[in-house]
C-alpha cells in the first residue's frame, strides 16, 4: 500500500538504537472514491436516507434532519482529512 517514508532517529537506550519511519502514501493524487472508508460511509448516507423516509410523520422533519446531516458529516469528514 505504502512506501516507508523519512527516518529518524528518537535515541539510544543502553546500546539499542531507536528509530522511527513515517508511512508516506504512493499517491494522494488518487481520488477519495477510492477509499474504502470513504465507500462504506457513502454506503451508510444512502441507507440512512432511505431509512428516514419510512419514519412516522411527526418524526421526519427533527429526527430524519439531524439523522441525515449526522449520516452526510462521515464521507464529508472523511475527504477533508484525505486532502
Amino acid at each position: 500500500m505504502g512506501r516507508v517514508g523519512r527516518v529518524g532517529r528518537v535515541g539510544r537506550v543502553g546500546r539499542v538504537g531507536l528509530a522511527w519511519t513515517l508511512p508516506v502514501p504512493l499517491s494522494m493524487t488518487q481520488p477519495h472514491e477510492n477509499l474504502i472508508a470513504w465507500q462504506r460511509a457513502d454506503d451508510l448516507c444512502l441507507m440512512i436516507h432511505k431509512a428516514t423516509r419510512e419514519l412516522p410523520r411527526e418524526e421526519r422533519f427533527e429526527l430524519s434532519s439531524q439523522l441525515r446531516r449526522a449520516a452526510y458529516s462521515v464521507p464529508a469528514n472523511i475527504v477533508e482529512g484525505y486532502v
